[in-house]
């Protein structure tokens, strides 16, 4: 038996006499300047990305293709008995022992000198990879035969160089080598390198290696301090979330090529990582030091197998406690290609960043597969709305086919502490109803944020649904966009985000840039693209590129609103002035106006200088989308879909002379357009009464005209709006023509019109220079052709005087005695109007008593010689009281240093009459300066009123306490008021002297007089009294410091109570 092993040793050691093995401990250090991603060196782990090269094909040679070996399922768990496993690798020269699966004679190098080296034998058993002295003592446990009973003896537990189940990584630095990382019994990460004779020993030590350490849980172990430490640097940048969270230890390598095969200084240790994936964000991290990882507790949290042993709370560690270095951070939506070779043990990551070269993480395994598709749910999660996942993916052909969910997150958190965090609001897989629209869209443009490294919390939008809209109601919503209150203008990565954000989102169907600056994307040019149209390429902006994407991606949007978004006064680093930037953004308009796909029917310039250069591009706007339905076209992609026509165009306040504004009446004209929605107002131009008149025959369909402001052109003589021309507009609803001077003439054919006009909702006539005789005539023919409406009229009468001359005084009390005749008109604003003298608007009160059909009256900023006196509040008291009918009530008022429009103090005095009133719902009497005693009256009219549902008191001067008496009214005597608007602007006036006391103790600012009335004093009494100053003044800074912060939590804690009381009364309705 002995020669027969002899014969083995002999033939074992003629087959791998070469191979030799180091064993190094690799403690993780941070790199260098972040080269982990940089795509400027040459090296295989850094190339760039390239359309036409493929970057990952640089890593297969790091890997054998193995048969079948990377096309099984990662999640399938391959079990390996001591008596049942059976190795894939035979070698006629190594006998078949029980269970080992691999083993040979190796050369381990004990020292730094090449020559410093010792004979031992490796041993791989499906549990463990193990060293012996030499193949007599490894045959001593596992010979075949009976040893002798003195050698006959456990394993030691020094001989195991590594448990399999630690295993991290498997990877070959060279075609000879191969490199195993693990964690040895104290969760310290070490590296051994193995290096073979020739490449098939490599390939074959490498397959039997991934075939024992398939499915095991090395790469999911880590310590608590880790994951605490983890949490507390995810809840630090605002990235954690329990539904995301994943650890995973990682391996970054470089293929190297060394010079011979004893040449181990090629080798240089591999890096090894954790790679943490947050809620926006993949965080690559590397431990401070050895000793803070080998000092850590020693129980080990594997996200399959171990038990949590980390405490319940997780708390917030400081930077200083964190056991990380943070190397680098992506966001998720950056993330743009993705690579898992056969293998499963390897993959890479690319990420594009806007404005940046593509950064590529290539990262080594045992967990690959987890890893990639962990990326691709939370990829998934962040966008729930894109119908298809924009990576590219090259992965085997098993992960194309596997569906993403936040399933296959595998999270280090033990499922109690999962519980004390909240559940998902959502379904995992992302939902599109409208329930959940606003917190979907809110997520996705937050992780796009991440993505461009912009700060979120400076956006201000709003989404609200379409059914109310006036032109076009649909069951889709609408995306508005504010104006930054942090900032004068969004950054042009954050308009990025936006826009990529609202890509794939079916239900907004309008999007309105009005007011917010574009500037940053018409300044910054796009790549060359190819034109549509020809073959010669074009220069095109950021804007253009997004808006293009934006419509292919969601071509049910219908709306744009361009209003303003160009502002003169931010600067640039391009060259480009406004004029410039005005013609890219109606450019930007043409080329989405001829997108296949595009269905834009509503475009609105409103406020946006329109020069010469500029107008060409409207006017190729209105040739493109006013004219008729065209025939569909054929393309490669088959039939094309037809463009919608031009229903809304809005170029109000663009700066059109009278030949702009005559050359685009004329194209409405001539190509009999289909607009539903017509803006011309304040435009400089005069407006030629005949070209109109043309225009407005030929828009049959027309719904809402507007012409304020104008300057009217007029060669015939006729009245700007003859009722012939008006008559066939039998759709118009929406007439406006507020600030345009209408003459006696004028205002008979437009009351002689409104018999013609049975949709007409709405009349708007304010500022039109009108007097009481002419205001009589409009308000009794709109009362007269209320019966034949289809909807009640709506009449915007403010704004204008009641009389210049004392001659005319007695028409203003013609004009307030209509209203006690008034038998079928509905709404009636008077806003704003001047009704010169106090008698009149008495006589006018006294009228409105005997009123029994107007429900809806604005009466807000009325222009009065001064405060209503206490005798004409007590008519008002008499309107809450006697009239049945009046439903909602303006009387807001303002107080400038230029003039005063209100009623004033003496409204008080016609509060408590609401108490009997019987019909009033809304209630504004904001702006009156009614006082505290204001909301006393108020507290006890809500007390007895059992129809008030909307109460504005804002801008009073109530204060605290009686806001706070208005909510206990509210509280105790169960009012069916449910919204009450929270005196925003009387909490500011409050705390505004507490504020600045505070400010003024804090700089040390003294009194004018403070010590002018001492100017004899000594040097050492001004010293004394200085001193003593100070020290007053810092503790009158702290007292009044103090006072604001209690004053403002008492607000907040009103705020509350308020939403708290409301909230509770809506449910009761409900029920």
């Amino acid at each position: 038996m002995s020669k027969k092993l002899n014969f083995w040793k002999r033939k074992s050691r003629s087959s791998l006499s070469s191979l030799s093995i180091t064993d190094t401990d690799t403690t993780p250090v941070a790199l260098k300047d972040a080269t982990v991603i940089s795509t400027k060196s040459p090296s295989i782990d850094q190339q760039p990305l390239s359309p036409d090269v493929n970057t990952f094909e640089l890593w297969s040679a790091a890997y054998p293709q193995t048969a079948e070996s990377g096309t099984e399922s990662r999640n399938t768990n391959r079990s390996a008995s001591s008596n049942g496993y059976t190795s894939t690798v035979s070698d006629a020269s190594h006998p078949q022992l029980p269970d080992v699966l691999y083993h040979s004679e190796v050369s381990e190098y004990t020292g730094k000198l090449l020559r410093s080296k010792r004979v031992s034998y490796m041993v791989l058993t499906p549990t463990a990879l193990e060293r012996y002295k030499s193949f007599s003592r490894a045959s001593e446990y596992y010979s075949l035969h009976s040893p002798r009973p003195s050698s006959i003896a456990p394993v030691a537990q020094s001989s195991i160089v590594c448990k399999t189940d630690n295993v991290i990584s498997l990877y070959k630095p060279s075609p000879t080598a191969v490199q195993i990382e693990y964690l040895d019994d104290e969760y310290v990460c070490r590296s051994l390198l193995v290096l073979l004779p020739s490449e098939n020993d490599a390939n074959a030590w490498l397959q039997v290696l991934i075939e024992v350490t398939h499915g095991t849980t090395g790469c999911f172990k880590c310590t608590p301090q880790e994951v605490e430490s983890a949490y507390a640097l995810l809840q630090r940048e605002n990235d954690f979330d329990p539904h995301t969270f994943s650890m995973i230890r990682t391996v970054r390598f470089q293929v190297l090529k060394p010079k011979s095969s004893d040449d181990l200084s090629a080798y240089a240790p591999a890096q090894h990582y954790i790679l943490v994936i947050g809620k926006y964000k993949i965080h690559l991290l590397s431990l401070k030091s050895s000793s803070d990882s080998s000092s850590s507790l020693p129980s080990v949290l594997s996200f399959s197998t171990a038990p949590h042993s980390i405490s319940s709370e997780l708390p917030y560690l400081p930077a200083t406690e964190l056991c990380f270095n943070v190397i680098a951070s992506f966001g998720i939506l950056a993330l743009t290609d993705i690579y898992l070779s056969s293998s499963m043990t390897f993959f890479s990551l690319a990420f594009h960043p806007p404005f940046q070269s593509p950064k590529v993480l290539n990262l080594a395994s045992l967990c690959a597969c987890d890893v990639v598709r962990a990326v691709r749910a939370v990829d998934k999660y962040l966008r729930p709305h894109w119908t298809y996942s924009p990576l590219f993916l090259e992965v085997p052909q098993f992960e194309l086919e596997h569906e993403p969910s936040l399933a296959d997150v595998i999270s280090p958190l033990s499922p109690a502490q999962l519980e004390q965090f909240l559940p998902p609001t959502e379904p995992l897989t992302g939902s599109s109803s409208s329930d959940h629209l606003t917190d979907q869209f809110a997520r996705t443009l937050a992780a796009n944020c991440a993505a461009n490294e912009a700060d979120v919390s400076v956006f201000s939008y709003e989404i609200t649904s379409n059914l109310s809209d006036s032109v076009a109601p649909d069951s889709g919503y609408s995306f508005t966009l504010s104006p930054s209150y942090q900032q004068d203008h969004y950054s042009c990565l954050h308009l990025l985000a936006l826009f990529r954000s609202l890509r794939f989102i079916k239900e907004i169907t309008r999007v309105s840039f009005k007011g917010v600056p574009l500037n940053e994307m018409l300044c910054v040019p796009a790549e060359l693209q190819s034109s549509p149209n020809a073959n010669e390429s074009v220069h095109s902006t950021v804007l253009t590129v997004e808006l293009l994407g934006l419509v292919s991606t969601a071509p049910q949007i219908r709306s744009f609103d361009f209003s303003g978004c160009i502002a003169s006064h931010i600067p640039t680093n391009s060259k480009k002035n406004y004029s410039m930037m005005v013609s890219e953004l109606l450019s930007a308009v043409c080329q989405v106006l001829e997108h296949p796909v595009s269905r834009i029917e509503d475009l609105r310039f409103a406020g946006l200088v329109i020069d010469s250069e500029s107008f060409e591009y409207l006017l190729e706007i209105l040739r493109q989308s006013s004219f008729a339905k065209r025939s569909s076209t054929y393309n490669h992609a088959g039939p094309r879909q037809s463009n919608h026509p031009l229903m809304n165009l809005d170029v109000s306040d663009c700066s059109l002379n009278e030949r702009e504004i005559a050359m685009i009446l004329e194209q409405i004209s001539l190509e009999r357009s289909a607009l539903l929605s017509l803006d011309l107002s304040s435009n400089p131009g005069r407006m030629n009464t005949d070209t109109l008149a043309v225009a407005i025959a030929s828009m049959k369909n027309i719904v809402h005209l507007r012409l304020e402001s104008l300057k009217w052109f007029n060669i015939s003589g006729d009245p700007i709006l003859v009722s012939s021309v008006l008559a066939r507009c039998d759709s118009l609803e929406t007439l406006s023509l507020d600030g345009t001077y209408l003459s006696r003439r004028d205002i008979e054919e437009l009351c002689d019109a409104l018999s013609y006009l049975p949709n007409l909702k709405t009349l708007s006539l304010q500022g039109c220079q009108l007097h009481a005789q002419e205001l009589a005539m409009i308000i009794s023919a709109a009362d007269a052709v209320t019966p034949k409406l289809e909807e009640e009229l709506d009449l915007l009468l403010g704004d204008n005087r009641l009389f210049d001359a004392s001659n005319q005084f007695n028409e203003g009390f013609a004009f307030t005695d209509i209203f006690a005749n008034l038998k079928y008109l509905r709404s009636l604003s008077l806003a704003r109007t001047d009704f010169v003298s106090e008698d009149v608007f008495c006589a006018f009160l006294r009228s409105l008593c005997k009123n029994k059909t107007i429900k809806r009256l604005n009466l807000s900023y009325l222009m009065l010689p001064s405060d209503a006196a206490e005798e004409t509040c007590l008519l008002i008291g008499e309107l809450f009281k006697h009239n049945s009918t009046l439903c909602d009530l303006y009387l807001k008022g303002e107080h400038t240093k230029l003039q005063t429009a209100r009623i004033g103090t003496h409204l008080n005095v016609a509060l408590p009459n609401l108490s009997f009133n019987t019909s009033l719902e809304v209630l504004h009497i904001d702006g009156n300066h009614l006082g505290a005693q204001g909301a006393y009256t108020m507290g006890n009219v809500l007390a007895k009123n059992d129809t008030l549902r909307q109460l504005m008191i804002d801008e009073n001067n109530i204060g605290l306490h009686g806001f706070e008496t208005i909510l206990n009214s509210l509280e105790k005597q169960r009012s069916p008021c449910t919204y009450v608007w929270f005196p925003f602007k009387d909490k500011e006036l409050q705390l505004r002297p507490l504020l600045a006391a505070a400010d003024r103790g804090a700089s040390g600012q003294e009194p004018h007089n403070a010590r002018a009335s001492l100017p004899n004093m000594t040097q050492h009494s001004k010293s004394r009294l200085s001193h003593s100053d100070a020290k007053t003044s810092m503790n009158d800074a702290n007292a009044a410091a103090q006072s604001y912060m209690i004053m403002k939590e008492k607000w907040e804690a009103a705020y509350k109570r308020m939403q708290r009381i409301l909230s509770h009364v809506i449910c009761e309705e409900q029920e």
